[in-house]
């Protein structure tokens, strides 16, 4: 992997952070075909408070339209776009090397992401389960599966816990979809 990602295990400069926050919402409001909510002039913590609350809304509002498969494809495809862009900008070669990059990424977003070479995730503290119910974390997880997916290759992401079902931390795994035949 490239040296700009030991650096970023290290420090995240704020005004990267920021624009990374805003390249996620922007991809988030796009896969709902809504407007993004403005970030100007909030901290960091209230820009995530604010996305949490925006995807929590059009999460909510997705379920009762009923249109949940379109929105999860949309979601997939636009987290894909930064995962990759991410593979690409810190090099990543392998799983174990798609896991760091992950853990560093939603590191900055409030998430305790730890994943191995084998692609198990565990997750013991998430910033967004307060405002999430366990619906809207199983709609915005398809964020998760595309985002790690671009970084990894892999394209299948399933959990077996979730803070939000009411556990004490979130258990997934990452892998590649069986071929049927």
């Amino acid at each position: 992997m490239r040296a700009a990602f030991a650096i970023a295990r290290v420090y995240v400069p704020r005004y990267l952070r920021r624009r990374k926050i805003a390249e996620l919402v922007d991809a988030t409001a796009k896969a709902f075909c809504v407007p993004a909510p403005a970030l100007e002039g909030l901290s960091y913590d209230e820009q995530l408070s604010a996305f949490a609350r925006f995807t929590r809304q059009s999460s909510d509002e997705a379920l009762i339209r009923g249109d949940v498969n379109d929105i999860e494809n949309r979601l997939r495809e636009n987290a894909y776009a930064i995962g990759l862009a991410l593979r690409n900008e810190f090099g990543v070669k392998s799983l174990s090397d798609a896991m760091k990059v992950a853990g560093v990424v939603y590191q900055v977003i409030g998430i305790d992401f730890r994943g191995d070479a084998e692609g198990k995730i565990l997750i013991r503290k998430c910033f967004f389960s307060p405002f999430y119910t366990a619906e809207t974390c199983r709609l915005i997880s398809s964020l998760d599966e595309g985002l790690l997916a671009g970084l990894s290759g892999c394209d299948h992401l399933h959990f077996e816990k979730r803070i939000t079902e009411g556990g004490s931390f979130c258990e997934a795994c990452l892998s590649f979809k069986a071929v049927q035949r």
